[in-house]
Formats: C-alpha cells, sequence, structure tokens
C-alpha cells in the first residue's frame, strides 16, 4: 500500500519534471524562435533602410545631374547669347569704323574739290586776256620762241575769240607749228577750233579760210 503512493509521488514527481524540462526548452526555443524572428525582422529592416538609402542616394545623384546638366545648359545658353552679343557689338563697331572712313574719304575729295575749285578760280581770275596772250604769243614769235608763241595762241583760241582774230591764229598756230617740224601735231590741236569756228566765217572769213587750206594742202585734214 505504501508502494502505491510512492509509486503515485514518483510519478507525478517525474511528470512534473518532464513539464518543467518541457517549460524550460520550450522556453529556451521559443527565445530562440523569438531571437529568430527578432533578428530577421532586424535584416530586413534593415535591408529596407539600404535599399531607401541606396534609392535616396540614387535619387541624390539623378537630382545632382539634372541640377549639373541645367547649370551646363544654362551656362552655354549665357556663352552663346555673350558670344551673340560681342559678335553684334563687333559688326556693329566695324560698321560705324567704315561710316567714319567713308565720311572721311568723302570729306578729303571735297575738300580736294573745293580747293581745286577755288585753285580755278584764281586762275580764271588771274588768267590772261585774249588780247593780252595774243601780246604774248606775238613778243616770244618775235624772239623765235615758237613753241612759246603757238602755246600763248592756242591759249588765246580756246577762249573764243571773234571769227576774223581765231582765223588768224589758226594760221599763226600752223605756222608756228609747221615750221618746228610738228606738223602733225599743229593739224591735231587745230581740228577742234576749225571745227568750232568754219561756221562762224562769213563768205570773206570763209574764202581766206579755203585759200590757206589750198596752199597748206590741209583740205583733206580740215574739211572732213
Amino acid at each position: 500500500m505504501l508502494l502505491f503512493p510512492l509509486a503515485l509521488r514518483s510519478g507525478w514527481t517525474t511528470w512534473w519534471i518532464l513539464s518543467v524540462l518541457i517549460l524550460i526548452i520550450s522556453g529556451t526555443i521559443w527565445s530562440k524562435i523569438q531571437l529568430y524572428r527578432n533578428t530577421r525582422n532586424n535584416r530586413e529592416l534593415q535591408d529596407v533602410h539600404e535599399a531607401i538609402s541606396v534609392n535616396s542616394e540614387i535619387e541624390i545623384t539623378v537630382e545632382k545631374e539634372v541640377v549639373v546638366e541645367e547649370m551646363i545648359t544654362v551656362e552655354k545658353e549665357v556663352v552663346v547669347e555673350e558670344m551673340i552679343t560681342v559678335e553684334k557689338e563687333v559688326v556693329v563697331e566695324e560698321m560705324i569704323t567704315v561710316q567714319n572712313e567713308l565720311v572721311e574719304e568723302e570729306m578729303v575729295i571735297i575738300e580736294e574739290e573745293l580747293a581745286v575749285e577755288e585753285e580755278s578760280i584764281r586762275d580764271s581770275e588771274n588768267a590772261p586776256s585774249i588780247d593780252e596772250l595774243i601780246e604774248l604769243g606775238f613778243k616770244e614769235k618775235n624772239l623765235d620762241n615758237f613753241q612759246q608763241a603757238a602755246y600763248y595762241f592756242l591759249r588765246a583760241l580756246a577762249l573764243n575769240p571773234m571769227p576774223d582774230l581765231a582765223l588768224c591764229l589758226i594760221m599763226d598756230c600752223y605756222w608756228l607749228l609747221n615750221n618746228l617740224g610738228e606738223r602733225d601735231y599743229a593739224i591735231t590741236e587745230l581740228k577742234i577750233h576749225v571745227k568750232t569756228n568754219i561756221s562762224r566765217f562769213n563768205p570773206e572769213l570763209q574764202h581766206r579760210f579755203d585759200a590757206w587750206m589750198i596752199k597748206e594742202n590741209l583740205n583733206k585734214y580740215f574739211n572732213d
């Protein structure tokens, strides 16, 4: 009878011990399971954080690249605009320089023309008259300076003297230059004066002129 209670007590003790062991083992396993879960969760969280960090870095890098590209684009546009502005300024300066040079050249030309006109006016005012030229021509002729005498007579002819005086000057010029051996030059120089004055000759002057041309054999030169 005593053995049953002992056995019963011994079985209860064994069961209790087993229960305790099971609890201990269960607690240990559970703690390990919890630790594993926590570790896994921590890893997942870490992976998530790392992924977020990587994504953030990628986004930041992309944003930086976009900003850099925009800055480069803006700088290029600014440089292009500055180059265009500089080119325009250079073109405008060149145009202004060219215009100034043209104006200066025109001013120089105008001044030269004015100087020539003033000189011509002074020459005309100081130029000798027809009578003075004829007188100078005869003086040189008397001194046998035929070249200079012909020069004065030609200048007198250029001033459109009266028809009778013009005829005398034509004949004298030809005689002077022909004596110098310059017949061709005399014909060339006198052609214009003959054409200018022949229509002004009256019948008497025309007769004298025709007789003179026949004598000097000048019909083919002055009657063409």
